[in-house]
């Protein structure tokens, strides 16, 4: 047990955790599991499981661990189809059928809505390009659509994680550990007042740039 507490003392230290959340950690979770916790998924989780046992939410990690090879997002919600009980019962033909796809074909397809979507076409809600030349436009997006593009260094890559849940029309609830508040919601509504046909959202946890399923 004396161990355990050093390596969780170790693995707050060097993410700046203090002693007053780390407890919330320890008081919610026995040593033995938040260690095979942060053996299974990586030690960034445990900035993921102080938001987790701060705000008492009844959500577990998938069991499958999402690939860190920056494509991350498309895995973690492909992933929803197979483990979030709450979804799986309420999702259409359409929503599987696209989450079937393979990451890099969900890519392009997901850029190419975005490209246009936020460029204020099909009776968009939102205009992120205005006077952007098309040239640097079309770049961005072509960039964004590459294997393994995650680094949110250009508009595109920030844009992209807004088209899914308009996509297939259902909401995104993203706990991030690098966000006060840590809980955010990817709106379904923010491109087109979709029709969400309930409010059992797909869930993903992010940390220092990767996504985890929930």
């Amino acid at each position: 047990m004396a161990w355990l507490k050093q390596y969780l003392d170790n693995v707050a230290a060097m993410q700046q955790i203090n002693p007053q959340r780390l407890n919330a950690v320890v008081n919610a979770y026995s040593y033995e599991d938040i260690f095979t916790i942060l053996d299974q998924y990586g030690q960034s989780m445990l900035g993921i499981l102080v938001v987790m046992a701060e705000n008492s939410l009844p959500i577990d990690f998938a069991k499958q661990v999402t690939p860190s090879d920056g494509n991350c997002f498309m895995h973690g919600l492909q992933n929803q189809t197979i483990e979030n009980r709450s979804v799986i019962p309420h999702l259409t033909h359409d929503q599987i059928a696209e989450l079937n796809m393979d990451h890099q074909q969900l890519r392009n397809l997901w850029c190419q809505t975005g490209k246009d979507y936020f460029a204020g076409k099909w009776g968009s809600n939102v205009n992120y390009k205005g006077n952007m030349p098309d040239e640097e436009w079309e770049t961005d997006w072509k960039k964004q659509s590459q294997n393994g593009v995650y680094d949110g260094t250009f508009l595109a890559s920030d844009l992209f994680i807004m088209v899914p849940p308009h996509r297939l029309k259902r909401h995104i609830l993203v706990i991030d550990s690098n966000l006060v508040p840590p809980i955010k919601l990817l709106d379904a509504n923010f491109i087109h007042n979709n029709d969400v046909p309930d409010l059992n959202p797909f869930i993903l946890a992010h940390t220092h740039n990767h996504y985890q399923s929930m």
